[in-house]
């Protein structure tokens, strides 16, 4: 379950599209979320955004910039803030991008409450910023498969 300082989490949202996070939205009632919300990747960067958030939601494609640009861009404010790039649909190419990147997460619109309250679970104090790919734990992406050498 969330810990108990879950109450003063704030989470950020940089989005064209804020309404595509009403099913997330409508659990901050429940999960006691404080929402920023930003629509464009300058009107991130004109604010103090990363001050006292606890996660980051970064749409992909932005209308001034990529989420991409925006995370890399940001990542010194961002250093121990879990940062989650949305895509409003599946790319490979991105979410190898992303990943590669130093992203905690990509994911798919719709989010659901439910993976919102898992990375909420560990919250930044709780663990450091991965230095690159190789030094973080990628629970979503799926490991191939060893062969023996011999094809069947």
């Amino acid at each position: 379950m969330l810990k108990k300082n879950v109450e003063q989490t704030r989470i950020l949202i940089v989005d064209a599209k804020p309404a595509d996070y009403l099913p997330v939205l409508s659990a901050s009632d429940r999960l006691a979320i404080c929402w920023q919300i930003y629509r464009s990747g300058s009107d991130a960067l004109e604010s103090a955004m990363a001050e006292g958030a606890h996660v980051c939601l970064i749409n992909t494609r932005l209308p001034d910039m990529t989420g991409l640009e925006l995370y890399r861009i940001l990542r010194p404010r961002l250093r121990v803030i879990p940062v989650v790039l949305v895509a409003d649909r599946y790319c490979p190419d991105d979410e190898l991008a992303v990943l590669s990147a130093g992203t905690v997460h990509f994911v798919c619109k719709p989010l659901e409450p439910l993976f919102l309250e898992k990375i909420l679970i560990v919250r930044p104090a709780d663990r450091p910023a991965p230095a690159s790919l190789g030094e973080k734990e990628l629970l979503d992406v799926p490991q191939p498969k060893e062969t023996t050498g011999a094809e069947p």
